[in-house]
């Protein structure tokens, strides 16, 4: 990863981590009684089962002053009117619901609902990020809070972050959301870079319960053999490399190295096998051959010259020798 790639990482996990969170598990979360930013929030957050709200009906002194829990079913108990489903329902949704069945009772209802403490849920985040699985969620979460609460993005983070949401539990308010085919789930790619951009705040959308937070992995190609840094390197931001930008990564050929000889192994098929392809690197370095791009997960393979390595070997040999002869001497 280079330096301006580590940056982006480590200015989002900045971001994450700078308490955007706008409401504690236990704080009274009406949203009437709120700054804009917390009341939009607290506006998407979905009831749940063992959530706990107050709920008054102005001029009805029958309304009760304790909290009520939302019981395992989903319902709250209230007097006049009974059992009311709240669970799947915003506070507005539920709002108004409860406007119009406390309508035989008084004539204009004025009711208010607040949340005075949140039921932890799951949403799951796995991916590049430092601590994937289900995490437990108390109250509305935005989703670079979910990234936060998952440890922030790994080094090896992608530049696509893909939200699940079953449809029962409401659709994704994003213009880039589309249906499975199998009409069960919602799903959106959000870019990393426009979810950090402070110009498209709507990408940092609440999470809700159960939906699934996937970070994708960014793409890793492969240098080995007679290279002087073998190894991984991975490209980030849909960044492309070919074989002569990944041979400059691996710090260029050593001296052993046979690079007409050079192969590309590519992964074909289900994945499980490779097929070898011929890159006369010399024949490129010289312009004779067109450069070659670099698919996610290629091995670029350099081979060893063995005549001149032979050689090499001998030439290392004889220096050293020679060197032992001229130290002998010069000592006696």
């Amino acid at each position: 990863m280079s330096c301006s790639e580590k940056g982006i990482v480590a200015l989002l996990n900045t971001i994450v981590s700078l308490g955007l969170s706008f409401l504690p598990g236990t704080a009274m979360a009406d949203d009437q009684a709120r700054g804009p930013a917390a009341r939009d929030t607290v506006s998407e957050y979905l009831l749940g089962s063992q959530d706990q709200l107050v709920i008054r009906v102005a001029d009805l002194e029958e309304t009760p002053n304790a909290p009520l829990r939302i019981d395992p079913s989903g319902n709250v108990d209230l007097p006049l009117i009974g059992p009311v489903h709240a669970a799947g329902f915003t506070i507005s949704d539920l709002r108004a619901q409860l406007t119009e069945k406390f309508r035989k009772y008084v004539h204009e209802p004025l009711v208010s609902v607040t949340v005075t403490e949140f039921h932890s849920q799951p949403v799951t985040v796995v991916g590049a990020v430092k601590v994937p699985g289900v995490h437990q969620v108390e109250g509305p979460k935005r989703l670079l809070e979910i990234i936060s609460m998952a440890g922030g993005l790994g080094e090896e983070a992608g530049s696509r972050i893909t939200i699940t949401r079953e449809l029962s539990s409401g659709p994704l308010p994003l213009p880039e959301a589309r249906i499975d085919v199998a009409g069960r789930f919602a799903v959106a790619d959000i870019e990393v870079t426009a979810l950090m951009a402070s110009t498209s705040p709507s990408k940092n959308i609440i999470i809700r319960p159960n939906d699934i937070v996937s970070v994708s992995r960014a793409a890793v190609v492969y240098v080995v053999g007679e290279v002087k840094k073998p190894g991984g390197f991975t490209l980030h931001s849909h960044m492309t490399v070919s074989v002569l930008e990944a041979l400059g990564m691996a710090e260029g050929l050593a001296k052993t190295a046979s690079p007409k000889n050079a192969r590309i192994m590519r992964v074909v098929g289900d994945g499980k096998n490779r097929a070898g392809i011929r890159a006369d690197i010399s024949k490129i370095m010289d312009g004779k051959s067109p450069d070659i791009p670099l698919q996610d997960n290629d091995i670029l393979v350099i081979p060893n010259n063995v005549p001149r390595a032979a050689a090499l070997r001998g030439m290392e040999a004889a220096i050293q020798l020679t060197t032992g002869v001229l130290i002998y001497r010069s000592i006696y």
